[in-house]
């Protein structure tokens, strides 16, 4: 991974003698910034994606984390029967059922 420079401070001035040296950064916080930037990017994605399907999410979080596999596979059967109902209800009626579509946060 290459070394990102960054100047710290405003700029020196023409009649400052010393300008401030430009700091490297180091190899662990590239990475910690790079996590931090695809972390930032895949939470994006994801609620750009949940809007347009809301289970899916759910069901691709218990496949990811290992602990959620065995206990999560009565609440994947249950989200994907609910996404099989709410796609039938919208074909039917056109529009989103009505605890989905008015659901906020708790």
């Amino acid at each position: 991974m290459s070394r990102l420079t960054i100047r710290v401070g405003a700029p020196a001035s023409s009649g400052d003698s010393k300008s401030r040296a430009a700091e490297r950064l180091s190899s662990d916080e590239l990475r910690k910034i790079d996590a931090y930037w695809r972390a930032c990017n895949y939470l994006a994605a994801g609620m750009i994606y949940l809007r347009d399907n809301r289970f899916s999410l759910a069901i691709d979080v218990i496949d990811r984390v290992p602990r959620l596999r065995v206990a999560g596979a009565h609440a994947k059967e249950r989200l994907r029967n609910m996404q099989i109902d709410c796609q039938r209800y919208a074909y039917e009626q056109g529009i989103d059922k009505p605890e989905i579509e008015q659901w906020t946060w708790p």
